[in-house]
Order: C-alpha cells, then structure tokens, then sequence
C-alpha cells in the first residue's frame, strides 16, 4: 500500500492549524516576560556592541581545554572557551542585538556584583545548558541538523540562548540555587521565552520536549 505524502499546501494548512491550537490553549506572551519580581528593558541600539563587548570579558570563559578524547581511558575536555569563530560565539553576538538579548547582557553589565561567577563556556554535551550561574553551548550550535530530535521542527538558535537564560539566575530566585530544572521549569522556559521568539521570527511554536514529554 502505498504512503501518501503531503504537498507543501497540505503540510502549510497543517502548520497554520497546529498555530492556532496553540493560540488558543496558551495566553500571548511578550518577549520581556516579568519574572523574578521584574521585567527587564532593552539597551539602546548605541550602547548594544559596547555592552556585549564587555559582557564577554566578564562573563565568558578565558580557560581552554586541550585536553585530547580517549574514550578507552573515560578523558574527555571539560567546558572551554568560546571563540570568536564558533558558532555560539556568533549566535550570542546576534542575540546581544536583539531587543530581547540586549535587555540580559545590559541587566548582567550594570550589576556585576549580583552576577559574579557567572561562565559561560562550549561544552562538551551536544546541546545548550543553562544552569542558576552558568551556561554552556555546544561546539556545533544549535546542532548539525538545526532540528529538534523528537518534533523535526526548525531551532531558532537566539531563542534557544533566552531559553537557557531562563533557567539562570537572572530570571529565578534565589531559592533555585543549585537545584536542577523540572519538567515545569522546562515547560515555563519554552512558554514564556523560548516560544515569544520564535513566534516572532516566524517560527512555529515549539510543544515538545527532546524526552517526547508535552510541555503546552
């Protein structure tokens, strides 16, 4: 028997479908959600390079790890410094531009004594971590595929930064301290972050998570 696959107008009737079901089961959110007890403003266009400029001299890892793989022997490099090559580097460029993006680094540039430690690193997992004062991206970023694994929607690589900010302690509490996200957590970082920008952008609104478990 054969499988009948869709045309584009098909899969795009489709789509439209999926963005008004979720429409109507999840409230507008805006890109500036208020959390921790604030909402935070975005930087003025002019001041945007210099603030990035010095968000990486604070905030990014100096170290490099030329540690060599032996699988054999479990040797693996450990978190390292992000080039200014990589494709994390670059995507964080872009986000430090948006509105979005400039209103964190402008927020972690004007206190650094409520964001001492905080790194951000290329780590050595195949995706994005946000942890209460850290952040690591991977050494190919998003990822090869530029694909979600389970849903094979596109990834917005700026959205999955504000994502990962979403579990930093620039929008938790401090009662979040060294405690790992949930599902909920999870579920509150693609709501109120994640999806705001990819909507945005054009992108459909992401429901599920790499473990296939329904967020929204």
């Amino acid at each position: 028997m054969a499988v009948k696959t869709l045309n584009s107008i098909d899969k795009l009737k489709l789509e439209l479908n999926r963005k008004k079901i979720y429409r109507s089961k999840v409230p507008y959110t805006r890109v500036f959600p208020k959390t921790n007890g604030r909402v935070l403003t975005p930087a003025i266009t002019a001041n945007r390079k210099s603030n990035f400029k010095k968000f990486v001299d604070m905030y990014f890892t100096k170290i490099v790890d030329k540690t060599i793989p032996d699988p054999d022997f479990g040797v693996f490099p450990g978190a390292t410094k992000l080039t200014r090559n990589s494709e994390g580097f670059k995507a964080f460029q872009r986000f430090s531009e948006t509105d979005y993006g400039s209103s964190v680094i402008k927020e972690m540039v004007k206190n650094p004594d409520r964001y001492a430690g905080f790194v951000i690193a290329q780590g050595v997992k195949k995706g994005a971590a946000g942890g209460y004062r850290s952040m690591t991206l991977p050494r190919f970023f998003p990822n090869k595929k530029k694909k979600f694994l389970v849903s094979g929607q596109k990834i917005y690589d700026l959205a999955i930064i504000y994502h990962e900010f979403a579990h930093t302690k620039v929008f938790l509490p401090e009662t979040k301290k060294g405690k790992k996200a949930n599902l909920q957590d999870e579920r509150k970082a693609v709501m109120l972050f994640e999806n705001p920008v990819r909507i945005r952008k054009g992108y459909e609104p992401r429901a599920t998570l790499i473990n296939s478990k329904i967020v929204v």
